[in-house]
């Protein structure tokens, strides 16, 4: 499952999240301090947002170990 970290204003994907679940996405996010931000949102499905050069992509594997 994918997690898309966007700019709510411009619609860029800041990051984007792999993880076995939300839950393990939104752990993440919030690990990152993209969540509880006015200035950042957080959906499943890149619709209408876009991915720049600056997009930064995280993988959650299960028992915590990350990748970046």
């Amino acid at each position: 499952m994918d997690a898309y970290i966007y700019n709510i204003d411009t619609k860029e994907i800041l990051a984007i999240i792999t993880g076995e679940s939300n839950k393990v996405c939104e752990a993440k996010a919030e690990e990152l301090n993209y969540m509880g931000s006015n200035e950042y949102g957080i959906c499943y499905m890149d619709n209408e947002l876009t991915e720049t050069n600056d997009t930064e992509y995280y993988m959650v594997k299960q028992g915590g170990d990350n990748e970046h």
